[in-house]
């Protein structure tokens, strides 16, 4: 699937990507971030990188600007910093988001990852099946990166479960 970037001006349902190939690679390269050398896979791997990157939209202040725009940029009222954000853009930072993503992605890693439960087998027999499981307790495979984070946290001022403390008077 090709990429189709979204226009923060005219925001779309069906785009999947906040920029096209030639930036991501432009960007990826600033940031010593290796995309796959094989266009369909640097694009596939930015989609999904997109997808993670969206999937934090509920911790992102503000709103989608067109209720139907499939990702989570352009948004009205967004903050960055803590700092009124054009609705009109969408912000570097989630460009370099998705590419740290992207570079996961690439590797062959999946940053929604899976979730087993947590069993192992420790002896297996054929005849009469028998298994036995050792380890209980819920293991995840998902990857988790401090750097998304700290680009991510940029636009979360006002969101709940933030480190802020909103005081008004009523």
């Amino acid at each position: 699937m090709p990429l189709i970037v979204q226009d923060p001006t005219s925001p779309t349902e069906d785009a999947n990507s906040y920029m096209n190939l030639v930036d991501a690679r432009a960007l990826a390269e600033t940031m010593a971030v290796e995309l796959p050398v094989d266009d369909t896979e640097a694009e596939k791997a930015i989609i999904k990188a997109t997808q993670y990157i969206n999937s934090f939209e509920k911790r992102i202040d503000g709103t989608r600007v067109n209720l139907l725009q499939s990702t989570s940029f352009p948004r009205k009222d967004a903050t960055v910093n803590c700092e009124p954000f054009p609705e009109d853009e969408i912000p570097n930072a989630i460009k370099r988001a998705v590419i740290v993503a992207s570079g996961f992605y690439g590797q062959g890693q999946d940053m929604f990852g899976g979730v087993d439960n947590g069993r192992s087998i420790a002896r297996e027999k054929v005849a009469d099946l028998e298994v036995a499981y050792f380890e209980n307790g819920a293991t995840a495979s998902s990857i988790s990166s401090s750097q998304i984070e700290s680009i991510m946290s940029m636009f979360m001022c006002n969101s709940f479960g933030s480190n802020n403390i909103l005081v008004g008077r009523y």
